[in-house]
């Protein structure tokens, strides 16, 4: 479902789309499994135009209802399985469950059009002038005006839904960093990290906060590159960036 700025609505994704001179059939087997016709399905030449028609069925349901009307258009699909055995009343009946107003949600002329859209026999499927000229297709439609009104409302309620959820999310983001960099960085002292001391006056090989990453033991460190700049640590990243805004912040720098 495509929209230009204008909400004008195009739709796309039929699998390929080719020009053709009618009579023409196609072979080739291509689309998404929930869109594609049950001829498709069998390898049968198929006409184009009536494979599409099922598709904007299905997009037409989907549209109307949040939802689509069936898994596969196969026999052995529960819904469509309904279509396929001329008991569409049973169809719409169990679409109608849990639904607002229930079998009132669908209309007549509704149930009509798509029910004859989708039908698993593509010589007893509408054709795009009996859509055209059905009474759903023709019934009271909102105008150009209204549906650019009512699209530009809920597109600037959704921007500032996004917008208001990206500063929420950077508020968390800033707090959790904050109360980390208190609660765990290290305090600096003439550019030195401060350790605890033993009765002897000797450094502990434990660091204050806690970690014990001076007991690990991990494997010879190989030098790559002779750089001044270079330097190894087994510190996590996360509290290096903390010692790092911590000693920026001690010198005064604006971080």
């Amino acid at each position: 479902m495509l929209y230009d700025k204008y909400f004008n609505l195009k739709i796309a994704g039929f699998g390929f789309t080719a020009p053709i001179d009618a009579p023409c059939y196609l072979k080739t087997k291509l689309g998404d499994e929930m869109y594609v016709a049950p001829e498709t399905r069998m390898r049968k030449p198929k006409d184009g135009v009536s494979v599409d028609l099922l598709a904007s069925a299905i997009i037409l349901f989907i549209t109307f209802t949040q939802h689509p009307p069936f898994t596969k258009a196969v026999p052995e699909d529960p819904y469509y399985r309904l279509i396929y055995a001329n008991r569409a009343d049973l169809f719409w009946k169990a679409h109608s469950k849990n639904k607002p107003n229930g079998v009132e949600f669908f209309s007549e002329e509704f149930k009509n059009l798509i029910t004859f859209m989708l039908q698993f026999d593509p010589a007893h499927r509408l054709s795009i002038a009996e859509v055209k000229a059905h009474p759903w297709f023709n019934g009271t439609v909102a105008t150009i005006e209204e549906v650019q009104q009512e699209f530009a409302y809920r597109k600037e309620k959704n921007d500032k839904d996004i917008e208001a959820k990206r500063v929420q999310k950077e508020q968390e983001k800033q707090k959790a960093a904050t109360e980390g960099f208190v609660a765990g960085r290290k305090q600096y002292k003439k550019g030195t990290v401060n350790r605890a001391y033993g009765t002897n006056g000797e450094e502990e090989e434990e660091e204050k906060y806690g970690l014990e990453e001076s007991k690990r033991r991990i494997e010879e460190y190989v030098r790559l590159f002779n750089k001044n700049t270079e330097f190894f640590t087994t510190e996590c990243p996360e509290n290096i960036l903390l010692e790092i805004l911590g000693y920026f912040e001690e010198k005064g720098y604006n971080t």
